[in-house]
This record gives C-alpha cells, sequence and structure tokens, in this order.
C-alpha cells in the first residue's frame, strides 16, 4: 500500500511542477498584457492544481500528538477515536 502511494506522490510532484509551470507561462505571455480577460480565460484553460494523494489508512497503537499532527494533514479524512484506557482489561481499577 505504501508503494503505492509514493508511485502516485511522485507522479503528483511531476504534474504540479508542470501546472507551476504552465501557470507561470501564462502570467508572463506578453500576448495577453494588459488583456485581463484574455489572461483569465488562460488560466481557467489550465484547469484545477492537481490534488496530493492523501495517505492511506493507517493504525496506530498507541500515537503521540507530535505523530499525530505528522500525519493527519495529508490523511484520509477520518474519524480520531483515542483509545479507552480505562477499558482495557486489567488496567481499570
Amino acid at each position: 500500500m505504501r508503494g503505492e502511494y509514493d508511485l502516485a506522490l511522485e507522479e503528483y510532484e511531476h504534474e504540479i511542477e508542470a501546472f507551476k509551470a504552465a501557470r507561470a507561462d501564462v502570467l508572463r505571455d506578453r500576448a495577453h498584457k494588459g488583456n485581463r480577460a484574455g489572461k483569465k480565460a488562460a488560466l481557467a484553460a489550465l484547469g484545477q492544481e492537481p490534488e496530493r494523494p492523501l495517505l492511506p489508512s493507517l493504525t496506530f497503537q498507541d500515537p503521540t500528538l507530535e505523530g499525530l499532527a505528522k500525519v493527519l494533514p495529508d490523511a484520509v479524512s477520518s474519524t480520531v477515536r483515542p483509545r479507552n484506557y480505562l477499558s482495557q482489561p486489567g488496567l481499570a481499577t
């Protein structure tokens, strides 16, 4: 699963570089100088910026706040449910 994500991330990085270069070319293009509508149409023709691939679903046994802070921005939308230690056998007193 991680290998697929790495390939998707590499493809995304190439796509985003190409998108940014094409956008810079449109903004630099002298044919659109003073022609706001033409520049706007050329930017619209580029479409939306590619989206970064989401990390595969991950399961954590004992996550730390620091570890979660690194992973959650790129993670698949989900609910984080902290483990209730009091419900674990032998931990409740």
